[in-house]
């Protein structure tokens, strides 16, 4: 299993996530991304990310550039941190189909929580496709 998590700023809040990312993921490899060309790079390498969990914490800007290109999105579970909890950031956060959406700036520490439900259930599909 694979995280690509795309974080653009050096703040406690990344410090953090990267903290907690790095803690207690037992057989998941975290890859970081410091901008969205490294990112959208790394998704067009491959055809099928089954395996893989994209966190992005966005800006607004970063947020309208990644629903241009959220057809990259489609064979991954996207997990959004989205910069503020306006009605017009959720809308435009959902249209990049996330697992998960939530604001940034919370306890970094949940989102170990929220990405190894996500990995769980993953592999849970995986196994059942895998069967079939």
């Amino acid at each position: 299993m694979n995280i690509i998590c795309l974080l653009q700023g050096a703040g406690p809040f990344e410090a953090g996530i990267r903290r907690c990312l790095g803690a207690a993921l037992d057989g998941v490899t975290v890859e970081y991304c410091d901008d969205l060309v490294c990112l959208l790079g790394r998704l067009r390498k491959k055809a099928c990310y089954s395996d893989t969990v994209v966190l992005v914490e966005t800006d607004a800007k970063t947020l309208g550039e990644l629903v241009k290109q959220k057809e990259l999105f489609s064979d991954v579970s996207l997990v959004l941190l989205v910069p503020d909890e306006n009605k017009s950031t959720l809308a435009q956060g959902h249209l990049l189909r996330p697992r998960f959406i939530t604001s940034s700036g919370g306890d970094p520490c949940l989102l170990k929580e929220i990405l190894q439900n996500v990995l769980r259930r993953q592999r849970l599909e995986n196994q059942i496709e895998a069967l079939r």
